[in-house]
Parts: C-alpha cells; sequence; structure tokens
C-alpha cells in the first residue's frame, strides 16, 4: 500500500509520459479518473488534420460532447494548448469552443 500522493504522482508521470493511454489509466479507479482526466484535455488539436503525435484524437463530436458533460470551469483549467484548423465540414461553433478555455498558454 503506498500513500495517496505517491500513488497520484505515479498516475499522472505516467499520464503525462504517454498521454495516450490516459483513457485507459482513467478505469483503472474513481481518484484516477480525477488525476489524469483534466491531462487528457491539456492539449486539444481539432481540424481537418488529426491530432498531435502521442496524443489522443479529438473529433468535433467528441469535444462537443465533453462540453456539454464538464462545468466550463473543468476546462477553463485544464486545456493548455489548442490547436483550431478551420473548415468547412465542422459541426463545432469555434467561438462557443474558445469560451470555455479560459488559461490558454498557446492557440
Amino acid at each position: 500500500m503506498l500513500p495517496l500522493e505517491l500513488e497520484r504522482d505515479i498516475f499522472e508521470l505516467c499520464a503525462l509520459s504517454w498521454p495516450i493511454s490516459i483513457p485507459k489509466l482513467m478505469l483503472v479507479a474513481r481518484c484516477v479518473k480525477e488525476w489524469v482526466e483534466p491531462l487528457l484535455y491539456r492539449i486539444i488539436a481539432l481540424g481537418p488534420y488529426g491530432t498531435v503525435t502521442g496524443n489522443p484524437c479529438f473529433t468535433d463530436n467528441i469535444i462537443s460532447s465533453a462540453i456539454h458533460q464538464k462545468p466550463p470551469t473543468f476546462f477553463h483549467s485544464a486545456v493548455r494548448h489548442l490547436m483550431l484548423i478551420a473548415h468547412g465540414t465542422s459541426d463545432v461553433d469555434y467561438e462557443m469552443v474558445l469560451s470555455f478555455y479560459g488559461d490558454l498558454e498557446d492557440l
């Protein structure tokens, strides 16, 4: 049995080292989901060119669904890097998307 702080450090380090594994890590336990889910949304790339290498792929539908399921404060603190590539087939209102991301480091 490890101290809770050490367990959290281990799971966060694993999530940051290999972000594509975050969805699987979220299935381990409720507390692990709370720790690593914000890291899942740290880098978001939306557009016709896919994802950032080594990070989970976000489609317009996934982001729209997540925005409606999570409180706005969740994304304000979680998302740090956002890449938006506007294209004609998008169902996402990019102005609405930008309103959810408050503490961006890169756009």
